[in-house]
């Protein structure tokens, strides 16, 4: 796809990658930061229980968390994302 539909799609992808980072910037620290390490850093759970001086059992909480708030908030975009790849 070139020229307008390359554009369009381009735009779209800025405003949903916009949209993820403000419902994580969102978050409580208690919760962004577990969501931060883990898929920016890449980190284990070992790594942000040690990093964050918590157990892993609490990352995994903490992720939980994250997760189902960060669903919650992007809920609007399911149908987009389906319908712009």
């Amino acid at each position: 796809m070139t020229g307008r539909g390359s554009q369009e799609e381009a735009y779209h992808r800025r405003q949903v990658a916009d949209s993820v980072r403000g419902a994580i910037a969102e978050l409580t620290p208690k919760l962004r930061l577990p969501i931060l390490l883990k898929y920016v850093e890449g980190l284990s759970y070992d790594e942000i229980a040690e990093s964050l001086g918590i157990s892993i059992g609490t990352v995994s909480s903490r992720l939980n968390r994250g997760h189902k708030m960060l669903a919650h908030k992007l809920a609007h975009l399911r149908g987009e994302l389906v319908a712009g790849e």
